[in-house]
């Protein structure tokens, strides 16, 4: 497949990155402009300079501040397509904050996984990628450190286990999570390129995300055949 310029699309993180060191921790609060009341004056203006950068498609990416109306007006006004999305999920536990599942407060942890839902299906679209959060304070943070340090296979299977559950709200809603997490040996996880699903056999997710996963999309590489990854293991 030759590739042209409408396969590419534009994260513009390069105009709305401050420091992860501002977020305060809860859902919706990170260390980005675009949190800030701020941003909505500049929306435009970033918006004109991803086209006149030659770009003809642009990551979703709906501001706190603003409604779903209002973000698609400013598109449109921009001339540009949306591309799917992103969303993360951390642990509340990395935030100082001892949630317990069933509880209304854990239900409400996963807010914007919903919000990210309703503006994915708002805007035409049928998928998101779906990350673990990077939390201040974790070694892939604060320290220059390569794969696998600091390994903690229990808390690999917490971050797994709701991104799994993420995910389940993701489908209920209609939206396929593009997922990816590195795996450790011997476990089952999931994780996808821009164009593919690629499977990992790792036995640490609950059973059920497997099928709530594929049902989205099948398994297979971009040349349509199963992939086997080299065993690794993640700096979480």
């Amino acid at each position: 497949m030759t590739l042209t310029q409408d396969h590419f699309s534009l994260n513009t993180l390069q105009w709305i990155t401050v420091s992860l060191g501002d977020a305060g921790g809860k859902p919706g609060e990170v260390g980005w402009e675009f949190d800030r009341p701020s941003f909505l004056a500049k929306q435009p203006r970033v918006l004109e300079e991803v086209s006149s950068a030659g770009f003809s498609s642009v990551m979703l990416e709906v501001l706190p501040t603003q409604t779903l109306q209002t973000y698609a007006r400013v598109v449109a006004d921009s001339g540009l397509s949306l591309s799917p999305g992103y969303v993360h999920i951390g642990l509340p536990e990395d935030f100082g904050l001892d949630y317990e599942g069933g509880s209304d407060a854990y239900f409400r942890w996963f807010d914007g996984i919903r919000r990210r839902a309703e503006e994915t299906n708002y805007m035409g679209l049928d998928r998101v990628f779906l990350a673990a959060d990077m939390a201040p304070g974790r070694p892939r943070i604060d320290t220059a450190a390569a794969v696998g340090y600091d390994a903690d296979p229990a808390r690999l299977d917490r971050v797994a286990n709701i991104i799994g559950e993420a995910a389940e709200v993701l489908v209920s809603e209609g939206i396929t999570p593009r997922c990816t997490i590195t795996s450790a040996p011997g476990s089952r996880r999931w994780t996808s390129s821009t164009t593919s699903w690629l499977q990992f056999p790792i036995p640490c997710l609950p059973p059920d995300l497997t099928s709530v996963i594929s049902r989205g999309r099948a398994p297979m590489s971009s040349r349509g055949s199963r992939r086997t990854p080299s065993e690794s293991q993640i700096c979480t």
